[in-house]
């Protein structure tokens, strides 16, 4: 069955939020002329799927009645012809597993990219139309000749189709962090074209040459390690000129043997460069193939895939990284804003800060949640904002309706962060920092290992720097009275296992001085 180009593809698009759905339709009528239709939730969704013909669903994960997952298990079970793309926020590996594992077809990631969601959408497309094809090609096997011819040619579409899954999981896993993104590059050009080596090379804005980024395959001391400018190589040439080049058998292309880095012992080569609007970023190389034989157009063309792909997932984590800079910038000096209003809270984030990640790092907390721990752990104050001056600086004891009022900035701090697209645990270590183990805190009263990990350093941290800081309505507490009370509070308001942790630190009083001065020269 042959689809046609020119047929109207009908999209459902699904989320809570009226516009993310708009600026969706919008970008969607831009280069595809498909009927959009609209559903709040999974709930609306799935009705619409049981009266219309939908050809691609997009749906968000977070969603009141019925969430994306659970939309997504309904679509496997009751439409599974119908392709499905995730939006999400913060593509992190549990997300995109579980996602994946679920039936979804691909992602799209905030904020919204004109390209990427053109490319999402096209490869959307074309897989509804395969499985369309694919269904009605199983109803028209009827001669032997004939089932031997489209088996061959199913497989090596479903191996082409497989590959691209694979490429697009395994990169948005890694989005967040360059030097994985950059071996996970170099891993996915070995995989998908079966090469003995491989490298990943950027152009360097600056002296105009391509510096090698991540390789696998070539010995450690190589000299693939070396830059090369424009035009020295293969590699250079095909960033100089900005298409691909494919060298099926490299002893026939004789203008190439003196030029590096071809080895003597190359037989086959395939270089692709990876483009951003139009500028060529760098070049992804691929060195023979494993089994002897050379490149052919089909590895050419899931290689492009790849750095096509990888190249979008280059230009998002740059975005990422200017966007999370800024917001965090701008988050830290709305703390220190609120810090200033008391002189005796001056740099109280900052040291809970250091004391948290200390602590974590004893504990072998991962490196993914130490960076959590430090963004967050700047902020869990930042409710402080909504409460009043009256009763922040209140020298004397706070009576029960000014305690209740300081009981919410928990609750005022996650409010102001929510739509910042902060990770979970990021948005939790705000919110649950005053819980305690016996469940006697605020603002939610969980106990025990209800409470996040995290947010139980945190609690730990804060309460140390409260106790051994000046505040209007009391002097500071000596080291030792500060640590007699966390023992004593250990199994009642803190985790005994943390307080163990924090214990189990060196020279704290050294360690204490060596963050004020820190704070205080820098």
């Amino acid at each position: 069955m042959m689809v046609s180009e020119n047929k109207t593809h009908v999209i459902l698009l699904v989320d809570d939020e009226v516009l993310v759905r708009s600026t969706l339709r919008s970008i969607l009528l831009r280069f595809n002329s498909s009927q959009i239709i609209e559903a709040e939730d999974g709930v609306f969704a799935r009705d619409i799927l049981e009266q219309k013909d939908v050809d691609i669903v997009i749906t968000d994960l977070h969603m009141p009645r019925m969430g994306g997952l659970e939309l997504l298990r309904t679509i496997r079970e009751s439409h599974p012809l119908i392709p499905v793309a995730v939006v999400t926020g913060f593509p992190t590996l549990d997300v995109a597993v579980e996602a994946m594992k679920t039936g979804a077809s691909d992602f799209i990631v905030k904020p919204f990219k004109i390209k990427q969601i053109e490319l999402v959408v096209q490869k959307l497309i074309k897989d509804r139309d395969l499985l369309l094809e694919n269904a009605q090609l199983n109803r028209e096997l009827e001669h032997k000749e004939e089932i031997e011819r489209l088996n061959r040619l199913l497989k090596k579409k479903v191996k082409d189709l497989t590959v691209l899954y694979k490429v697009g999981e395994a990169l948005n896993e890694s989005a967040l962090n360059r030097e994985t993104l950059f071996n996970q590059i170099v891993e996915l050009c070995l995989e998908v074209t079966e090469a003995k080596r491989a490298s990943l090379m950027l152009m360097n804005p600056e002296n105009k040459k391509l510096e090698i980024k991540a390789f696998r395959g070539y010995p450690l001391d190589s000299d693939k390690k070396r830059s090369l400018r424009l035009g020295e190589g293969i590699a250079a040439k095909v960033a100089k000129e900005g298409r691909p080049l494919l060298i099926k058998d490299i002893r026939q292309w004789q203008a190439f043997l003196e030029m590096p880095p071809v080895s003597a012992d190359t037989r086959s080569f395939l270089s692709v460069p990876l483009l951003i609007k139009g500028e060529v970023l760098g070049v992804l190389n691929a060195v023979d193939k494993t089994n002897g034989k050379g490149f052919s157009n089909d590895d050419m063309k899931l290689l492009s895939a790849v750095v096509q792909r990888a190249a979008l997932c280059l230009e998002n984590l740059a975005l990422y990284e200017s966007v999370y800079n800024n917001l965090a910038d701008t988050l830290r000096s709305l703390v220190s804003t609120i810090e200033a209003r008391d002189p005796n809270t001056k740099h109280h984030s900052h040291r809970v800060t250091q004391w948290s990640v200390e602590m974590a790092r004893i504990l072998s907390v991962d490196t993914e949640d130490i960076e959590i721990i430090q963004f967050a752990g700047y902020l869990h104050d930042i409710g402080k904002i909504g409460i009043p001056d009256s009763i922040l600086m209140k020298p004397g004891t706070l009576n029960a309706e000014e305690y209740e009022i300081i009981k919410t900035h928990p609750a005022i701090g996650e409010n102001i962060v929510k739509h910042l697209n902060l990770l979970p645990k990021e948005k939790t270590l705000i919110r649950h920092h005053h819980e305690r183990w016996d469940g006697k805190g605020y603002p939610d009263r969980l106990a025990g290992e209800e409470i996040q990990f995290l947010a139980r350093i945190l609690a730990v941290a804060d309460s140390f720097d409260a106790m051994t800081s000046d505040r209007v309505y009391r002097k500071a507490r000596v080291m030792e009275d500060a640590l007699c009370e966390l023992k004593q509070c250990a199994g009642s308001q803190f985790d005994p296992f943390i307080v163990d942790a924090f214990l189990s630190l060196q020279a704290l009083d050294n360690r204490d001085q060596l963050f004020k001065k820190q704070i205080l020269s820098s």
